[in-house]
């Protein structure tokens, strides 16, 4: 999934007393109605358009509004009211404050139905081609462990040097132990690989961020 921003536009001019209602810190009940580019669910308050990580289509939602740009909302959720039938436990105990991973409170199956209609509305709106036809999305065989490379920031915080990703919407290092996509030889490393870097910034190395890739030569023959 990818991580740029949703191109959304409120249906209409809000009026300040739909303005005032939306102001940050205030909240709402949501009906998402739909997924949008980085998996953001899609609600109306008033007829206004509110943006909130972890939805999902059918979901009602209580939420707190955070900010507001352009006539668009972004919430965060404070409760799962009405659940859908996708939603699960996510494998990864940081999502939703990691900025990698949008969709793993979904099961796999709609995660691809849903990629599939994020892909359909935004040759619709976006791209102005009526009659979209997209063949059903090709599952992976390994929904995880699937990626050979892993790149991490470094970070110092109270207990010493660490790995990690940035936190969703920020600059700020998240601390990660490990990651659920990459294959399992090069999570096995991650721990060994933070002990090393740990000697080399006290040599006074200056790193931000480490790259572990996992490659396997063919012999020669």
């Amino acid at each position: 999934m990818l991580n740029s921003g949703p191109n959304i536009k409120p249906r209409r001019t809000p009026s300040p007393s739909s303005t005032e209602t939306l102001s940050p810190g205030s909240s709402h009940p949501l009906h998402i109605e739909k997924l949008v580019a980085g998996g953001f669910g899609l609600g109306r308050v008033d007829g206004q358009v509110v943006l909130c990580a972890g939805g999902i289509p059918g979901e009602a939602l209580q939420v707190e509004i955070l900010s507001r740009r352009k006539g668009v909302s972004q919430g965060k959720i404070l409760q799962v009211r009405d659940p859908a039938e996708g939603r699960v436990v996510p494998l990864c105990p940081v999502v939703g404050r990691c900025g990698g991973c949008q969709l793993q409170h979904i099961q796999y199956e709609e995660q691809l139905s849903q990629k599939r209609l994020i892909l359909e509305d935004t040759l619709r709106r976006i791209g102005k081609i009526s009659d979209v036809l997209i063949a059903p999305v090709i599952p992976s065989p390994r929904p995880y462990g699937y990626r050979q490379v892993l790149r991490m920031g470094i970070g110092e915080g109270p207990d010493g040097l660490f790995l990690g990703f940035f936190e969703s919407g920020t600059q700020q290092l998240l601390p990660v132990d490990t990651c659920f996509l990459v294959d399992d030889r090069v999570r096995s490393v991650i721990d060994s690989v933070r002990s090393s870097l740990r000697s080399l910034v006290m040599e006074g190395m200056n790193l931000e961020s480490v790259e572990i890739r996992w490659s396997q030569l063919e012999e020669g023959g």
